[in-house]
């Protein structure tokens, strides 16, 4: 294989692993909101904390799509260099095979699960916000008429 090939497959490469690090950071802190979220039933929080956890998880998922979507779009232009290169010396197995998703896939399947998780808190937090109140409201007492 010519050697600008290879250095081609490389870049590719290392720009593939900056998504999947982006990716694996999101994944982290989802999983730590959720699991938050989910495993402190007993801890009360009041509504402005449920609040500031959900804009803290927004303010890094915007910067985190930010990283992940440049790094894609660098990737999306490599594979087409790559292709290109890969067609032009004919190299019948590797045709085809470099196809990642589009910035366009990427960014739609990162919201969506931005907004799953973000409902998902809020849902939580808006449920329990129920039943702490439910258990703080007094029973109201029977009177006995005489």
């Amino acid at each position: 294989m010519e050697e600008h090939l290879l250095k081609l497959m490389e870049i590719y490469q290392y720009q593939t692993e900056l998504v999947d690090k982006g990716w694996q950071y999101f994944s982290i802190v989802t999983l730590g909101i959720l699991g938050f979220t989910i495993g402190t039933e007993k801890l009360e929080l009041r509504f402005t904390h449920k609040l500031l956890i959900v804009v803290g998880y927004i303010v890094f998922s915007v910067g985190n799509l930010i990283a992940i979507l440049s790094a894609q779009r660098l990737a999306v232009r490599f594979t087409s260099l790559l292709n290109i290169e890969i067609q032009k010396l004919n190299l019948e197995p590797l045709i085809g095979m470099y196809k990642p998703f589009s910035v366009f896939q990427l960014a739609v399947f990162y919201i969506s699960i931005l907004i799953v998780v973000i409902g998902i808190v809020l849902y939580i937090g808006w449920e329990r916000d129920g039943r702490s109140n439910k258990r703080l409201q007094p029973t109201p007492r029977k009177t006995r008429r005489s």
